[in-house]
């Protein structure tokens, strides 16, 4: 069984990855097209939308994956059927409010400022009961234990949004035009789905299972909030203070960044079983420091090599003028492996089932990030909204060590890590603040940056070659 779950993570691993890299292929596309704000537009649309995509889910995916392996076994077609019907309707309900409301949002200082442009609103809106849909069945396929079909439908809908970007590249793309691709690569999973899966639904509202499924659904709702002003607040905090062009240069940004994703997301998603598999060990502290220092002398100097490349890599994705935004890459990749080490420290609050401290957490880093991403993006325009949620990232991360170390006391090599830590920061301080508009040298300096920090461990024998097999422990 658990060689089966181990094999099952690795898939959904891969199926990640390959989602977020074609999810990264279409950047370009829309990049090169358009400016930065109509980009800026874009982005700022469906990162809108996200935010109450994730809230009318309203907690019950955690809930009917729980309820549909300890629940009564009677009852499994009715809290499945129970909890879509609840779904669909919620997202019906919140489209009809955007629909109302459209051109009241639409010309809000932190969206589009402009009225005239509510059909934006509309078209975003209209893919919530869709992607509700789509998302309730693909979760479906998880608790089914499906990873090859999870990952077929997922990259699915990225297939179709992909193509029709295509298509309608041929005949003037307008963003109207990529709303509706989107919409389309939505709707048709999400049919496919709904037929697929039918039979397992009761189509009918049963209050029993409505009561107990809220119940264990809506305190989780606020978690997702919060992490949704983590990493996306200061978008809109950036576009009140200056222009949609400004949320479009930091979009580009933030796509770029992901690219790190395809190295972190998979460890983060093989990390469950293999933490579960180490902490029966006897020396499982040894080994869960060994494997949180490793992790971050590896991935510290990969973030300084990709840096060096990211001026290449935006005139690839992009045009000239998103250049200047290259400076904050560098924050944006560390929140990533910040979002990786967070999971590896808040080991012992897992173990420990003490998991309200990570919500805690989670809540302490939207509360400064947005707290301070309003005088930082208004003083330090793009640079400043990178700073606020890297702030609030690195301080929670804080809190979650410290918690973690409470209940479950692993001995890192503090020392180490701080004086690693304190001059990696410091480093980046400078570059920063010596930034130059040169490519080549940019290049330079910030690839020597990343081979002296990739020295630095094993100069100081703290890591040996023979030791990075540590982190494929089967």
């Amino acid at each position: 069984m658990l060689k089966d779950l181990i094999s099952d993570t690795v898939k959904y691993g891969i199926g990640k990855v390959l989602l977020k890299f074609f999810s990264i292929l279409i950047v370009p596309i829309l990049a090169k097209n358009f400016p930065p704000d109509i980009f800026g537009e874009i982005n700022i649309i469906t990162v809108f939308i996200s935010l109450f995509l994730g809230i009318t889910v309203l907690g019950l995916d955690s809930a009917v994956g729980y309820f549909y392996y300890h629940g009564e076994n009677n009852l499994k077609r009715d809290y499945l059927g129970t909890s879509f019907l609840i779904r669909i309707i919620t997202s019906l309900i919140f489209f009809i409010i955007f629909y109302i409301f459209s051109k009241e949002l639409s010309s809000s200082n932190f969206l589009l400022k402009n009225n005239k442009k509510y059909f934006l609103i509309v078209l975003g809106a209209s893919v919530l009961p869709f992607d509700n849909c789509m998302s309730f069945f693909i979760d479906l396929s998880r608790f089914l234990m499906k990873p090859i079909f999870y990952n077929i439908v997922n990259l699915s809908k990225v297939f179709i949004y992909y193509i029709l970007i295509i298509i309608f590249l041929f005949h003037n793309l307008t963003i109207e035009k990529v709303l509706i691709a989107i919409l389309i690569s939505s709707i048709i999973p999400s049919i496919f789905l709904l037929i697929y899966y039918k039979h397992m639904l009761n189509f009918k509202l049963n209050l029993y299972c409505l009561k107990r499924l809220l119940k264990y659904g809506i305190p989780l709702v606020p978690a997702s909030i919060m992490f949704f002003f983590i990493n996306s607040s200061n978008r809109f905090v950036l576009n009140i203070f200056t222009t949609l062009e400004e949320v479009g240069i930091y979009s580009l940004m933030n796509s770029i960044s992901s690219i790190f994703l395809l190295i972190t997301s998979s460890i983060i998603m093989a990390w469950p079983p293999y933490a579960m598999i180490i902490a029966k060990n006897a020396n499982a502290k040894e080994i869960f420091a060994k494997i949180t220092t490793t992790l971050i002398i590896l991935l510290i100097p990969l973030a300084f090599y990709f840096w060096s490349i990211s001026d290449f890599t935006i005139l690839l994705f992009s045009t000239p003028i998103y250049l200047k935004g290259e400076k904050i890459l560098i924050l944006l990749i560390l929140q990533h492996i910040m979002n990786l080490l967070y999971y590896c420290i808040s080991i012992g609050l897992t173990l420990k089932e003490k998991t309200i401290y990570i919500s805690i957490g989670y809540t302490i880093a939207a509360i400064i990030s947005i707290s301070i991403s309003f005088p930082l993006c208004k003083y330090y325009g793009i640079f400043g909204a990178a700073l606020s949620s890297f702030i609030g990232y690195f301080i929670s991360i804080l809190y979650i060590g410290f918690k973690s170390q409470k209940y479950y006391k692993i001995l890192y090599n503090l020392k180490f890590l701080l004086s690693y830590i304190i001059i990696v920061l410091f480093v980046i301080f400078i570059s920063l603040y010596i930034h130059n508009t040169n490519i080549y040298i940019n290049f330079i300096y910030r690839f020597a940056i990343g081979l002296i920090f990739t020295l630095i461990p094993f100069i100081f024998k703290m890591l040996k070659f023979s030791e990075i097999k540590l982190l494929f422990i089967k």
